[in-house]
């Protein structure tokens, strides 16, 4: 990378952080990478949010939704035509 490209930042961590058991020469390198580790991270979570939305979504229409009725529904009920079994068997 061209040093043009490239932008400093300028961060404060506790003396007890981690980055400071890395070998001076290796930790502006282990540094980088776990910035970019971090931003596969918060991407994961982003999806991760967008998915639970989803599926609070989709839970809300099952709770909303009517339950099937079995059978017969009313109206189907009233224009059901009753057969007497003695009398079709006189047929």
């Amino acid at each position: 990378m061209e040093r043009r490209t490239l932008r400093q930042l300028e961060v404060w961590l506790p003396e007890d952080h981690p980055i400071f058991r890395v070998p001076v020469e290796k930790r502006a390198e282990i540094a980088r990478l776990l910035l970019s580790l971090s931003e596969l991270f918060l991407d994961l979570l982003e999806r991760v949010e967008r998915l639970e939305k989803r599926v609070e979504k989709i839970e809300a229409k099952e709770e909303g939704a009517p339950e099937k009725q079995s059978g017969f529904s009313n109206r189907d009920k009233k224009n059901r035509v009753e057969i007497d079994p003695a009398a079709f068997l006189d047929i």
